[in-house]
């Protein structure tokens, strides 16, 4: 090969790598497939539906959430899912008040309206 081939050959190879590395973005791709439902997030959201769903329970003074109610949570999205999550920290971390009956309230409507 002549010196003009290597030149080219070798331009095209510099070429093919700076177009990988700027399409190459580990972290959006990470941050991609963690959103998508990995593994971690299935394991995440099983943990924050059984919180809500003691929550429930304990402020139903001990009756069992019914089933219709336990399938809605699973069809929910992840933003209600951490919406609802919020409400139950807030009822167990409140107790007896209020704003703990008011954070009960607004998971029921949630989960009837949804």
């Amino acid at each position: 090969m002549t010196r003009k081939r290597y030149v080219k050959l070798f331009v095209a190879c510099l070429a093919g790598l700076l177009v990988l590395f700027e399409t190459w973005q580990p972290p959006v791709v990470l941050a991609r497939a963690a959103r998508s439902g990995g593994w971690l997030d299935v394991v995440t959201r099983r943990e924050d539906l059984a919180k809500i769903v003691s929550v429930l329970e304990s402020k139903m003074e001990g009756r069992k959430l019914p089933e219709k109610a336990r399938r809605k949570l699973l069809d929910l999205d992840d933003a209600q899912i951490r919406l609802m999550v919020s409400l139950a920290e807030r009822i167990a971390a409140a107790g007896q008040t209020p704003g703990a009956d008011i954070a009960f309230l607004l998971i029921a409507a949630l989960l009837v309206l949804s």
